[in-house]
């Protein structure tokens, strides 16, 4: 008979727990909010993930407008703001085409035009009598004829349009050309600390060496 009321209470005490488990809070953690007194529930924590895309982003945004002047044998010559990475012709345009009288094919339409740039149309008569504008003759174009960026004339911000190439490389660039001289071959960017195999891949067909 003992044995049986022992049994019984064990039973009894097994129950209980259980009961009071199924009664639990689930795992999901429920909070009461201090001023109305009701039960909220938690909601999860997101995960914070690596925020470089972000500030890669932000930085290009930053870059999204440059401002380059067109002159010359165009019909409104003026300051005009374009999208990064816009061609000359698309500048051209912008500054409401050519004039009658201009040498359209003296400037290479195709080349990327730079943020704070002066680019100038000359007419038919100054490009064959070589009567060029001093900005022209005084700085030579940065691209070739099929729109290559010649490494060793290029700007900062010319250097920026190349794929991979942010301020810092850009940076990098210009310094070592100042140190070291001019590159004797495209190859040897990839001596500018930051640029090796994988970002030279990126730019090797966007780039010259003169």
């Amino acid at each position: 008979m003992q044995n049986k009321y022992m049994i019984m209470a064990l039973t009894a005490l097994i129950l209980t727990a259980f009961l009071s488990s199924c009664a639990a809070p689930s795992p999901q953690a429920v909070l009461q909010d201090a001023v109305s007194g009701q039960a909220v529930q938690e909601q999860p924590v997101a995960e914070s993930g690596d925020s470089s895309d972000d500030i890669g982003k932000n930085a290009a945004g930053q870059q999204e407008k440059i401002y380059v002047h067109i002159c010359g044998a165009v019909w409104s010559p003026g300051v005009y703001a374009l999208s990064a990475g816009s061609r000359l012709y698309e500048a051209v345009e912008a500054a409401g085409g050519f004039l009658p009288e201009a040498c359209q094919d003296y400037c290479n339409l195709a080349v990327i035009v730079s943020d704070g740039m002066q680019y100038q149309i000359p007419t038919e008569d100054e490009a064959l009598s070589g009567d060029l504008p001093e900005t022209m003759q005084e700085n030579p174009s940065s691209y070739d004829s099929q729109g290559l960026l010649d490494i060793n004339l290029a700007t900062a911000a010319e250097l920026m349009n190349l794929p991979g190439i942010g301020q810092t490389r850009a940076d990098a660039i210009i310094t070592y050309r100042e140190k070291h001289g001019a590159f004797a071959c495209k190859e040897d960017i990839m001596q500018v600390t930051g640029i090796k195999g994988a970002i030279y891949e990126k730019i090797e067909n966007y780039i010259i060496v003169r």
